[in-house]
Parts: structure tokens; C-alpha cells; sequence
């Protein structure tokens, strides 16, 4: 029974995670942050719908696995996430080392560790759903909290930079402004140059030349 509320409590965290985690890391984040939420929460909803269609078209064999209660994806998912576990794993790895990102980094241990839960219910005979399903959604929920805090501090790093940007445009304007008026105030304060008189008995003489040819 408290596997079942703490089974319920944790998939609605990850619903909810979904949307909202999601939508900050698309939004706030930067370009690692944009192109990872955007694949994972893309890769999450890809795995819903081909769960929702192959269920009804699942063998009795299949269904034979998982009981009357709960449809064949019990004996499915497993497999589907063990593909879709090491595809993004790989994934995030990739945007770790392009982006140098830590955060990246970080959530593909955690999306990665969903590689060892999923062998061990395989290897179970698919036995204690129950576990495998909170295991499977607080990797998800916690994915995407990774992306949605990644996202948070790349958008604030960015702003901070904007603020320093013109905090130093600003006072490059005012140095600016400042030596000009210094050397306005100098140029103002020195007495103007006297114009020499020419010489008494003799003519300035302005020849001009043709230009050579």
C-alpha cells in the first residue's frame, strides 16, 4: 500500500516535471540546456505513445506477464527503456563534451543509472512492477530537474554578463567623456599663439610650379 501511494506521488512529480522543468530548461536555458530538454521530453513522449499503441496489440504470451491488470508493457518497457536509456545517455554525453557542461554531465549519470534498474527487472522475470515504476519515474522527474536548474543558472549567468556589459560600457562612456573634457579644459586654458610679424624690408614670395609631366 505504500509502495502504491509513493508509486502514485512520484509519476504525478514526474507529470508535472514534465511540462514545467521542461518548459524552463526550452526557455531559460542556453543552447545545451534548449537542445536536451527539447530531446529528452521529445524522447518521453515518443515512449508514451508507442506504450499506448502496442499495449492493445501486445501477444497473450505478453499479457500473460504483466496479469490482467496491467498491460503488456510491464515485460515492454523494460526493453524500450534499456534502447531509450542508453540513446539519450549517449546523448547527453555528447552535449557534456561539445558544451563542456557539467550539468550536462551530471544528468547523464543520473539518466544512465536507469540502465542498471532496467537490467535488474529483466532479470527479475519481471517481478515488483511496482519498484522498477518509482525507480523509472524519479529518474525521469530528476533528469529534468537537472535540465530545469541547469537552465536557471546559465539564464542567470547571462544576465549577470548583460549587467557587467553595460556597467562597463558605462564607464568606458564616462572615461571617454572625461579625458575629453579635460583636454578641452586644457586646450581653453593655454594662451593663444601669437602670430610672428614678418620681417621689415622683405616679401614673401609664392612660386608655383607645374607638376612634372
Amino acid at each position: 500500500m505504500h509502495l502504491l501511494l509513493i508509486k502514485h506521488v512520484i509519476h504525478l512529480t514526474a507529470v508535472w516535471a514534465t511540462p514545467i522543468c521542461g518548459g524552463i530548461a526550452i526557455i531559460k536555458g542556453g543552447r545545451p540546456e534548449r537542445i536536451g530538454a527539447a530531446v529528452f521530453v521529445g524522447a518521453l513522449l515518443l515512449t508514451d505513445v508507442f506504450e499506448a499503441l502496442a499495449g492493445p496489440m501486445a501477444s497473450k504470451a505478453v499479457i500473460a506477464i504483466a496479469g490482467p491488470s496491467g498491460w503488456a508493457n510491464t515485460a515492454s518497457t523494460a526493453y524500450i527503456d534499456l534502447v531509450s536509456t542508453a540513446l539519450m545517455s549517449a546523448f547527453f554525453l555528447y552535449l557534456a563534451i561539445r558544451y563542456a557542461s557539467l550539468w550536462l554531465a551530471a544528468a547523464m549519470i543520473i539518466h544512465a543509472s536507469e540502465l542498471y534498474f532496467a537490467r535488474l527487472y529483466i532479470d527479475s522475470g519481471f517481478t515488483n512492477f511496482t519498484p522498477y515504476a518509482i525507480e523509472l519515474n524519479l529518474n525521469c522527474a530528476l533528469v529534468l530537474i537537472t535540465l530545469a536548474a541547469a537552465a536557471l543558472v546559465s539564464w542567470r549567468g547571462r544576465v549577470v554578463k548583460r549587467k557587467e556589459d553595460a556597467k562597463r560600457e558605462t564607464l568606458v562612456a564616462r572615461r571617454r567623456e572625461e579625458q575629453e573634457r579635460r583636454w578641452r579644459v586644457l586646450l581653453e586654458s593655454r594662451p593663444p599663439t601669437p602670430i610672428p610679424a614678418p620681417a621689415p624690408g622683405r616679401v614673401a614670395r609664392l612660386i608655383i610650379e607645374p607638376p612634372p609631366i
